[in-house]
């Protein structure tokens, strides 16, 4: 059983190994990536848990087929968000295991975020980060609710339909740029433009999408990235 303590110090040295190269040893890198890797596995347990939980949920609300997924941060991710953030810890990073319900719009939304709130037979609601109403700079919008299990934080991620489309459409057009578009690094022409489409699909989506505009909202997306 790792102690906090041991993944703080090896989250720290982790960090150092990128940042100062020359005062980490060889063997103290790896001992701490034995020490982040059955870290990471040891929120397996906790998510699978959450995602099942996503399940039921989306099954209370009216929504059984709703897509659902889940993921454990890749460790070169984690080691990069560790040194992209000097003052978080590895052992209290909240986004490791995460699992992410899709909605078909706002209302959904929050119906179900309210479900965690409310209706949660194991686990402790942690946080609630409602990205839906005050949007992320590079106009990311979701409802996050971070669930911990054993000690161990889950980030849920609730999106509507359209939304989960633009993140897609931006993760897409990162990685055939070249840029990491969702930290609002890149082009500042090409994330104008994405903020700008973020904003209108909130509009659209709070004035209620007839079938036709969500339809052509989704070709827009799909021409960003040549899907």
């Amino acid at each position: 059983m790792l102690s906090k303590s041991q993944v703080k110090r090896a989250g720290q040295t982790l960090r150092r190994s990128r940042t100062e190269v020359l005062s980490v040893s060889e063997d103290e890198v790896r001992g701490a990536i034995e020490v982040l890797n059955a870290w990471r596995r040891a929120h397996a347990g906790p998510l699978n848990t959450a995602t099942m939980a996503l399940r039921s949920k989306l099954r209370t609300i009216g929504f059984p087929d709703a897509p659902v997924s889940q993921r454990l941060k890749e460790r070169p991710t984690i080691i990069e968000k560790l040194v992209r953030f000097p003052n978080m810890q590895l052992s209290t990073m909240q986004d490791i295991g995460g699992c992410r319900g899709v909605v078909p719009d706002r209302e959904a939304a929050y119906r179900l975020a309210e479900q965690w709130q409310r209706h949660l037979m194991v686990g402790t609601v942690r946080r609630v980060d409602d990205y839906l109403s005050r949007p992320r700079q590079s106009g990311y919008r979701a409802v996050h609710v971070i669930v911990e299990y054993e000690g161990l934080p889950i980030e849920v991620q609730i999106r509507t339909t359209l939304q989960n489309e633009w993140a897609s459409a931006v993760e897409g057009l990162a990685k055939s740029r070249g840029e990491d578009l969702k930290r609002d690094r890149g082009s500042e022409i090409v994330l104008d433009r994405l903020r700008s489409l973020a904003d209108i699909i909130a509009e659209v989506e709070v004035a209620g999408p007839t079938p036709a505009l969500q339809s052509n909202i989704l070709e827009v997306l799909d021409l960003l990235t040549d899907r």
